[in-house]
């Protein structure tokens, strides 16, 4: 970090008081300054979580708004005046004309930046898009990590922070309320159900599994477009073949075909450079199994900075999947 660029901290911070949580955020122009804010909240407060650092040059205007979204990615809601952590009850409105029904998950596709999941509760279907970019894997595995240990997850997991998944308890000792609620423009749907708590929790093991266990969860989401020049030469080497046969009549005008063939080829003609493979290898036993490493626990804010060497480790810059 140089004099040149301006740091914004954003913190998660657990009043002793109240136990209530709330954001904090700090403008810093230098790693010391970083260092000193950090070890005053731990001192001020109950608890310390990191949210974020986001690194800008000079001049470039950081919103409340952008410090919110960080939160939210990372299984964080607001209510009232304060922050709700993915592992403690978020509050819903009272369930007047809530039914039951048992709820199921599709994994439709992994391509191009987008795992594609299908929900259906009785006669409802959405369908929901977990982002490369905007959806972290880490969140949505903390989410079926909590819900199985018997407690209450909520997150805006998917749909780019648009879709709020919220499970309360349910009217009978053995189910759960499940809302699922999506307001992405073009994609604005709504679940809102009592369910059988050990089958929910069955469903989304399963879909946890499946998506880890995809062949195209690391070329076409973790590192969709990476390396560049390979993916550019995969890319580019498919759309001169697949022009010249569509002209000869080997492949037919289809948009679902070209994408199938073009998917396939980026997973089998680009090699992803070995040291990602232990990251990948991360990734994918954390949805197996959904044990978070305790690195990844520590930069999105799932428990407290504790150490020294915990603030050391937070002020460095941020690995591919923070």
């Amino acid at each position: 970090m140089s004099d040149q660029e301006i740091s914004w901290l954003t913190l998660a911070l657990r009043s002793r008081e109240t136990s209530k949580w709330k954001l904090d955020l700090a403008f810093l122009l230098s790693r010391d300054e970083v260092r000193a804010t950090i070890a005053a909240r731990i001192r001020d407060n109950a608890e310390a979580r990191w949210i974020a650092r986001s690194v800008h040059a000079s001049g470039r205007t950081f919103r409340e708004k952008d410090m919110e979204h960080y939160a939210l990615q990372r299984g964080w809601h607001p209510q009232g005046k304060f922050w709700v952590p993915i592992e403690e009850p978020l509050s819903l409105p009272s369930p007047n004309g809530v039914k039951n029904a048992e709820v199921t998950f599709k994994l439709k596709s992994i391509l191009f930046g987008s795992i594609a999941i299908e929900v259906t509760a009785g006669g409802a279907r959405l369908d929901l898009v977990l982002d490369d970019v905007r959806d972290y894997p880490i969140t949505f595995a903390r989410f079926v990590q909590v819900l199985t240990a018997g407690g209450l997850p909520h997150a805006a997991m998917t749909d780019e922070t648009w879709c709020d998944i919220v499970i309360n308890d349910g009217p009978e000792p053995d189910q759960c309320r499940l809302l699922i609620d999506n307001t992405y423009p073009g994609r604005e749907a709504c679940i809102d159900t009592f369910t059988d708590r050990k089958r929910l929790v069955d469903a989304f093991r399963k879909l946890a599994w499946e998506i880890g266990d995809h062949p195209y969860f690391a070329h076409h989401f973790l590192y969709h477009g990476l390396p560049i020049d390979e993916y550019t030469r995969v890319a580019e080497a498919h759309d001169k073949d697949w022009a010249a046969g569509l002209q000869q009549g080997i492949y037919p005008d289809d948009i679902d075909v070209e994408d199938a063939l073009l998917a396939s080829r980026i997973v089998e003609g680009l090699t992803l450079p070995a040291d990602w493979d232990d990251e990948t290898a991360r990734f994918r036993k954390m949805m197996r199994s959904l044990e978070i490493p305790p690195d990844w626990q520590l930069r999105f804010g799932l428990r407290a900075i504790v150490t020294i060497e915990e603030v050391a480790y937070l002020i460095e810059p941020p690995n591919r999947a923070a």
